[in-house]
């Protein structure tokens, strides 16, 4: 995961030669193995940002960006910022998602309540009104 390399790469003859030549008593995994581990990895990793965020007193702040890659295919990040309890700033990137056509008002304020709905910071974030 760390260097963007398929789920594959754990099959690989080599990769499992060198397993094999660093720990003799070493059990390779399959892709479908490796895929799960960074599922769980993932899942893990966001209830622990869950819990932080649940315990921020104040406001979160939002940042969100749209683009198309090559394929014209539609993504969407979303960014929280917020002070701990330390007083430090800090931003996490909480959504990275592919968001379907049409890229329309509508369809995108949806996504987006839903992804603050799915890290339970609906009722935390800061408003902005200008006039």
């Amino acid at each position: 995961v760390k260097h963007d390399y398929p789920f594959q790469f754990v099959e690989h003859i080599g990769i499992r030669e060198l397993h094999l030549f660093l720990n003799y008593s070493v059990k390779s995994i399959s892709r479908n193995i490796a895929k799960s581990d960074v599922l769980k990895i993932y899942r893990r990793e966001k209830e622990k940002v869950k819990k932080e965020l649940e315990l921020v007193q104040g406001r979160i702040c939002l940042t969100y960006d749209l683009w198309s890659s090559i394929t014209s295919d539609g993504y969407m990040s979303l960014t929280v910022h917020y002070v701990d309890q330390k007083w430090t700033l800090q931003k996490r990137i909480v959504v990275f998602h592919h968001v379907p056509l049409p890229h329309n008002s509508p369809n995108l304020s949806e996504k987006l309540i839903n992804f603050l709905k799915e890290w339970g910071i609906d009722k935390k974030k800061f408003h902005h009104h200008s006039r």
